[in-house]
């Protein structure tokens, strides 16, 4: 096909794209939700044209792709006094984001002139991960035939069972079922409940 033969329009007026509520992981491991908005325009339509397939797919797709890096480089709260958040300290954060948007969409001739979150909040703990009920539970189970402190692996039922008791493999009997969730509270040294 011949470029100088067909035309395609392309407008260069200023455009924005809001991503849709993103859960990902923050720096310290936390499931976070988060959305952005980013205000663009097309600078040069040659690039735009022919560089990429669909330079507005491939603006969509770097965004969501950026604001999914950020995410995971900062932490929501920062746990020293120098470290950046993404909650505490957000202008910061969003020129980093505009900078790295801006590298990420320059091959189609795009330029970014501003980007904010929109959302910014902790997910919610799905009920559905903590009570899969198939999965081994760990409980710390003291004392025994010896005086040292030993670990115990249980199965949990699923919570649609009857009889809500665990069988203990180190005991050899049944015991009452415990809503304390080990994958809830794994990596933060608390038991918590789900």
């Amino acid at each position: 096909m011949n470029p100088f033969t067909s035309r395609t329009r392309i407008s260069t007026r200023v455009r924005n794209h809001e991503t849709a509520v993103l859960k990902v992981n923050d720096a310290y491991g936390n499931p976070i939700e988060l959305a952005a908005v980013m205000v663009w325009k097309v600078r040069d339509t040659a690039q735009a044209t022919f560089e990429v397939d669909d330079y507005s797919d491939f603006v969509a797709i770097q965004t969501e792709a950026a604001v999914r890096h950020i995410a995971i480089e900062y932490p929501y709260d920062s746990h020293d006094e120098g470290g950046l958040s993404l909650r505490g300290n957000a202008e910061e954060i969003t020129e980093k984001l505009v900078l790295e948007l801006s590298a990420r969409v320059e091959a189609a001739g795009v330029q970014i002139i501003e980007s904010r979150f929109t959302h910014l909040a902790y997910a919610p703990r799905s009920p559905r991960r903590c009570s899969s009920g198939s999965r081994p539970v760990r409980s710390w189970r003291p004392g025994g035939r010896s005086s040292t402190a030993r670990w115990a692996w249980s199965r949990r039922r699923s919570p649609g069972s009857p009889s809500r008791t665990s069988w203990s493999w180190t005991t050899n009997a049944k015991r009452p079922w415990s809503p304390t969730c080990w994958w809830c509270s794994a990596g933060t040294g608390r038991r918590s409940r789900c």
